[in-house]
């Protein structure tokens, strides 16, 4: 069946390890809120960075029955230089390899014919998302559509394997599938800072809740506001704010783990995803609060704070990632308006 794809959230400029930092000041700094968490810090570049893949040396399983196609298509796919080619002659053979990653996979017709439909799942299953290219027979006309309904990239006659049509088939299914990877990234990414935006963030957000739940780890999600972005606007433009923008979504990133999880989900609105052994939300606060600091001590035009709310698994019952964030926007804008009455009073 046709396969959907979502994007990983990976950030591979981070590194694990937390930078040490000056003692924020008490303004214009806002302290935020800081119940239990997860994190630890890492630095990263700034600038946005792109998820797509190449494929120039790429992997290729094929699964063939016949000793000669089977040296045929090695041949034929690894004399280009583009494919690493691992070949296997038996469907279990197929499913202990397709655990590794590969760009595509080659599947001959005839090695699945008796094969039970289970043992055809297990295959189907282990090889995820990487596209299929199905080799059978030519006259097999009934066969080739239905791999295609299936969700197979491509059909390549068996009659064929002599020329390069197979080598071909598996360029377009590995392009194809670049393509849609691609798209997927921009379908789940802010365009202005590089993070996932509020769809992306939940998918992948409530995949970490399910794999923390699964584990009885502690998941944590931080919600934060920048203060007075719409001030900034308008003394100094959209560009200085867009600026402003780019610059928290960079602090973000740098003060959390790779494998934690950074959303610009509103205008102004962040979430942080902290998952199992990442330091507590407080020492997250306190990291983001000096690079803060830092930044405000040398721009001249704005000073740029944030304020949070912070919540996480152990304080509800089987909780859902949309409750989470509910809750940490709640306790943000509790915060925002005690900070507004004490600077009133």
């Amino acid at each position: 069946m046709p396969r959907s794809r979502i994007p990983a959230h990976r950030d591979p400029a981070r590194s694990p390890d937390s930078p040490s930092q000056q003692p924020p000041s008490a303004e214009p700094q806002r302290q935020a809120l800081a119940p239990r968490g997860t994190s630890s810090g890492a630095k990263t570049e700034p600038a946005r960075e792109s998820t797509a893949i190449s494929f120039s040396t790429g992997r290729v399983l094929a699964l063939l029955g016949d000793p000669v196609e089977r040296l045929l298509v090695d041949e034929r796919l690894s004399v280009s230089g583009e494919f690493d080619v691992q070949v296997v002659p038996e469907l279990k053979h197929a499913v202990a390899s397709a655990s590794r990653h590969f760009d595509a996979v080659v599947v001959d017709l005839r090695c699945l014919a008796n094969e039970r439909p289970e043992a055809v799942d297990q295959l189907v299953e282990a090889i995820g998302e990487t596209p299929i290219v199905v080799l059978g027979d030519s006259e097999d006309a009934e066969s080739a559509s239905e791999a295609l309904n299936a969700g197979a990239e491509d059909f390549v006659p068996r009659a064929l394997l002599g020329s390069d049509a197979l080598l071909h088939g598996v360029r377009r299914s590995v392009a194809r599938d670049e393509r849609r990877l691609e798209l997927d990234r921009l379908a789940f990414t802010d365009p202005l800072t590089g993070l996932l935006n509020r769809r992306g963030f939940q998918l992948i957000g409530a995949r970490a809740l399910d794999a923390a739940e699964r584990l009885g780890s502690t998941f944590t999600l931080l919600f934060l506001d920048i203060d007075d972005l719409e001030q900034i606007n308008a003394a100094f433009g959209h560009s200085r704010g867009d600026a402003a923008l780019c610059e928290t979504a960079r602090v973000l990133r740098e003060n959390v783990r790779a494998m934690d999880i950074v959303a610009r989900v509103g205008d102004d609105e962040f979430c942080i995803a902290l998952t199992d052994g990442s330091a507590p939300a407080a020492t997250v606060a306190q990291r983001l609060g000096r690079a803060f600091d830092e930044g405000n001590q040398t721009r001249n035009s704005y000073l740029l704070s944030l304020t949070l709310g912070v919540t996480d698994s152990d304080e509800w019952r089987n909780p859902t990632l949309d409750h989470l964030v509910t809750e940490a926007a709640a306790r943000m804008l509790t915060s925002k308006i005690t900070e507004a009455a004490a600077r009133r009073a």
